[in-house]
């Protein structure tokens, strides 16, 4: 008769737990409230500047559409926004009823990017012809990072016109990748290392 599975495939299966365990939860790096009035047209964009060094996870957005608009992520050229380093891009829904009180949209997730410190990325939120998406700005501070585009010609046309005022957004970086914790620990290199040695043993003597 067989015998159930040894304390070693336990010790296995638990040691290769630690080494997918989720990540650390993300942070905010930059951040701008959205506590001014409103700012419309079918496209705009928000760039920053990188503070944390890591994955970019996810964004909120200081703004407002009628009908489901798409979000980039963009590099840019000399500060300005750039339609040829689209990074990410996806469809999302930012209905008015959805903001919070602060005027931001629920996080919105994004394949996680590689990002590092001093990197200059713009968030674009783009309709298409005769849509309109508002962007919520802010008043107190000037955000010393980037600052607002339009985009009056649509995302292909790569055209952006700077209109001097920021708007609330804020970003989300995983920084587990670059830390400490991205590297497996000796000891569960060690439990590893017995778990699969006894494994293997005990797969030996059922032969």
């Amino acid at each position: 008769m067989r015998r159930s599975p040894s304390a070693a495939v336990f010790v296995c299966l638990l040691t290769l737990t630690f080494f997918t365990r989720s990540a650390k939860a993300s942070t905010i790096d930059q951040q701008v409230l959205a506590n001014g009035g409103g700012l419309g047209s079918s496209g705009l964009t928000q760039t920053f500047t990188v503070g944390l060094a890591g994955n970019l996870v996810g964004v909120d957005v200081g703004a407002w559409s009628d009908a489901p608009a798409t979000l980039y992520i963009l590099g840019t050229t000399a500060g300005v926004p750039d339609s040829t380093k689209i990074l990410r891009s996806q469809i999302v829904s930012i209905p008015f009823a959805s903001q919070d009180a602060g005027h931001f949209q629920p996080t919105i997730p994004i394949a996680p990017l590689p990002i590092s410190v001093g990197d200059q990325l713009a968030i674009a939120l783009v309709l298409g012809p005769g849509g309109s998406v508002i962007a919520w700005t802010q008043t107190a501070t000037p955000y010393a990072g980037g600052e607002v585009f339009n985009i009056p010609d649509g995302i292909a046309a790569n055209r952006y016109v700077p209109l001097g005022v920021d708007a609330g957004f804020r970003t989300y970086v995983d920084v587990a990748s670059t830390g400490p914790s991205a590297v497996p620990e000796p000891a569960s290199l060690s439990l590893l290392a017995i778990g699969l040695f006894g494994t293997a043993v005990r797969l030996r003597r059922r032969r």
